[in-house]
């Protein structure tokens, strides 16, 4: 998602990694002007701690009196796909069609929030880019929100902000294909683009003594 309503004012965000909250503060230009992190396991061996977060969450909240937040997941669990399908008046409903018969995952245990890419429009057809997340952290996660009585600005995973940072400033060009790594602490994000248009996105949780970045 593009982030334009935030040229107006500073805002908050919250970051969440497998082993860390990370907040920080914004001004309307996208300067940090505070930064924080907070360490604590969200995932551990793969099982989500639901306790951890809120005590993390909360933590941050109480201390920085927040009442408006972004939270940005970076996490391992969170899928992505590109499918094309026939423009229809009703994207998501011929979107969630497709899913049921082509999704090799369970659809009823995942969120999945979708985009029809700018890049590539047709008369005829649509190209969609898919993210899928547990859909038991989307909703722990809204339960916290309306627990501590925040106002949520947006729920979107880390690859989403990093893309439209690498098309807006411009860093990466229309006629060019990139494979770009990006290394935040224990998490690595694989991005192929071609023509600035995702074709991939890998998330994996790494162990930088076991694993050779070479």
């Amino acid at each position: 998602m593009r982030l334009e309503f935030f040229q107006e004012k500073n805002y908050d965000t919250i970051f969440i990694n497998s082993h860390s909250l990370s907040y920080f503060h914004f001004d309307k230009s996208g300067k940090v002007l505070k930064a924080e992190t907070y360490t604590i396991d969200i995932l551990n061996q793969g099982i989500f701690q639901r306790e951890n977060l809120e005590k993390g969450i909360a933590a941050l909240i109480k201390k920085h009196k927040l009442t408006v937040l972004g939270i940005v997941l970076n996490l391992p669990n969170i899928l992505y796909q590109r499918i094309t399908l026939p423009r229809s008046a009703n994207p998501y409903e011929a979107i969630v069609n497709y899913l049921k018969v082509f999704f090799p995952l369970s659809l009823d245990k995942y969120t999945f929030f979708y985009k029809e890419d700018k890049y590539q429009l047709a008369a005829t057809i649509s190209n969609f880019n898919i993210v899928f997340i547990a859909k038991d952290i989307i909703d722990y996660l809204l339960r916290i929100i309306e627990k501590h009585n925040i106002i949520p600005l947006f729920i979107v995973p880390s690859f989403d902000l990093i893309y439209q940072y690498l098309i807006t400033k411009p860093l990466i060009k229309f006629d060019q294909e990139y494979i770009i790594f990006f290394i935040e602490s224990n998490m690595i994000i694989v991005f192929l683009i071609k023509n600035l248009r995702m074709e991939k996105v890998l998330l994996e949780e790494i162990d930088l003594e076991k694993v050779d970045l070479q």
